[in-house]
């Protein structure tokens, strides 16, 4: 298992944004609010060549490069700048070291409001990818979870673990980062791939006493969960945990996240603890992330052109 947390910049200290709330009493709590923004960045790779990487970026006829990789990273610094969040949440990202490229190049890192002083990555050994986390506030307790199925006819593919970080030392606001396995073999056949990854979620959120947020590509849209009252429930044998859905939150706001086979798909996605406030969610459709037809501007290597396939997903949650 391969995990990072660490210190990206020492001399900036900066803290989550406080809502309108009444001044705090004895009998008043005070709540936080917190900006992220999700994205599945579609193949992320470094130039450094280490053999986990997919053969188009590997063989003797691939046009990947440096050049194309600093490319890539300037265009992903563009989106991070307009998002403009507390925490900035990636999945498909190669490794740790392409954390720190992006704050190298990251042109308001020496802005006290908009710098991103903390980070963190997970992902599993001799896997292509894992899930990278930029932060303008303290992260705390890194945790990842992983599944280790045998009981199957069928070996277990790849399968990206859960990550898991807080914004406290207490363990009060938990952020959970999933990236389920891919609908690639067909969709029928990997759902019993992503069922397993539901019930390793809501048995690691089964906390009564916390607030949360989970985010990220679940490869599985709004419509194919269990839905109750407006409410998405997430089960695992006794357990039965109930979650506000973005998507849910706000139905007329948005088309989608991920555009396949002609069709608007809603697999990216913001969940929240019942005693939690979604204020916000949105696509990032305004910027060079989209084509003239309003799709998102997918990344082609052959000729370097575009950004991902996904459009960042950006929710404001009041804890």
């Amino acid at each position: 298992m391969r995990y990072l947390l660490l210190l990206l910049v020492l001399f900036f200290c900066t803290s989550c944004k406080e809502a309108d709330v009444e001044p705090e009493t004895e009998t008043t709590t005070v709540t936080v609010e917190i900006k992220i923004a999700s994205w599945n960045l579609q193949t992320f790779f470094d130039a450094v060549k280490v053999g986990t990487e997919y053969s188009e970026f590997t063989s003797k006829k691939s046009t990947w490069s440096e050049e194309k990789y600093k490319v890539r990273l300037n265009r992903l610094c563009e989106i991070l700048e307009l998002a403009d969040a507390d925490i900035f949440i990636m999945q498909e990202l190669e490794n740790e070291g392409i954390l720190y490229d992006i704050i190298n190049n990251y042109r308001l890192q020496g802005r006290r409001d908009k710098a991103y002083l903390y980070g963190a990555f997970i992902g599993e050994k001799n896997q292509a990818f894992g899930c990278g986390v930029l932060s303008k506030i303290p992260l705390y307790n890194l945790k990842s979870h992983q599944l280790d199925i045998k009981t199957e006819n069928e070996e277990q593919p790849d399968m990206r673990p859960l990550m898991e970080f807080s914004l406290d030392e207490e363990n009060t606001k938990r952020i959970f980062v999933c990236h389920w396995k891919s609908k690639s073999g067909g969709e029928r056949e990997t759902e019993l791939w992503r069922n397993y990854q539901q019930k390793l979620l809501s048995k690691v959120i089964n906390f009564s006493s916390c607030n949360f947020v989970i985010c990220g590509d679940f490869n599985k849209d709004i419509n194919d969960f269990d839905i109750q009252n407006e409410k998405v429930v997430l089960k695992n044998e006794n357990i039965e945990i109930l979650l506000k859905s973005s998507w849910l939150t706000f139905p007329l706001e948005e088309s989608g996240s991920y555009f396949y086979q002609n069709n608007w798909e809603k697999i990216d996605h913001f969940f929240v603890s019942e005693n939690s406030k979604i204020k916000e969610f949105y696509t990032i459709k305004n910027g060079p992330n989209i084509t003239s037809e309003g799709t998102p501007f997918r990344y082609n290597l052959w000729n370097g052109q575009g950004y991902s396939d996904h459009l960042p997903i950006v929710c404001t949650v009041i804890f």
